[in-house]
């Protein structure tokens, strides 16, 4: 419901200037980041999708420079990645 999110949105003060960071560290990833993204235009939220590989955009993801990610790691269990 894009209306229903836009609403929310507002609500929150969101700021649609903004352009956000979607890390994606494979090809499959890199697909559902880009319905992601689309999905997200659609309610006027700007995504930047960002490749690369896994070490780096989860290094992006830990610091706080990149916004969201779709990141494969295999570091075992850690509530770091939650």
């Amino acid at each position: 419901d894009t209306e229903k999110a836009k609403e929310l949105l507002d609500q929150a003060g969101f700021d649609y200037s903004q352009t956000y960071t979607l890390a994606a560290s494979s090809a499959d990833y890199q697909n559902v980041a880009a319905i992601i993204q689309q999905n997200l235009a659609e309610i006027g939220v700007n995504v930047e999708i960002m490749t690369g590989d896994a070490a780096t955009l989860m290094s992006g993801a830990r610091d706080g420079s990149i916004d969201m990610s779709l990141l494969q790691s295999t570091t075992g269990a850690s509530p770091t990645y939650l």
